[in-house]
């Protein structure tokens, strides 16, 4: 609480619109982050109702989504360079992973132009 300069009325702090922000895109980070263990469990539930995700590209896309928007998180704070590190390392894994999945997709199409189904 942070008082004004005329009296003794104290009126509530809130915090500044980027830590609103921050802390949502972070939700959503986490949530689609689940979501794509999930899909890599091959979940029949999971895989019922998203049927795109029974495709390598589908897991792929869903992959890079989740990288690049860990990629996209701006770097606040300098004194804590091992989770900085660590968050860029992880980012770039799950990006690496993705393109494979996206690059096998072409790769299984050229062995097998006459497969129009690619499921894991």
């Amino acid at each position: 609480m942070a008082r004004n300069g005329d009296g003794d009325e104290e009126q509530p702090q809130l915090p500044p619109e980027n830590d609103i922000f921050d802390g949502i895109f972070r939700c959503y980070a986490v949530l689609i982050a689940l979501f794509v263990v999930l899909a890599e469990t091959e979940w029949r539930y999971v895989i019922k109702f998203w049927k795109v995700l029974e495709y390598w590209a589908g897991r792929g896309m869903l992959q890079i989504f989740v990288a690049v928007m860990t990629m996209a998180f701006p770097n606040y704070s300098a004194e804590q360079t091992a989770l900085v590190l660590l968050r860029n390392i992880a980012s770039y894994m799950l990006l690496g992973c993705g393109l494979v999945y996206v690059i096998s997709v072409r790769w299984w199409k050229a062995l097998n132009p006459t497969s129009f189904k690619f499921r894991v």
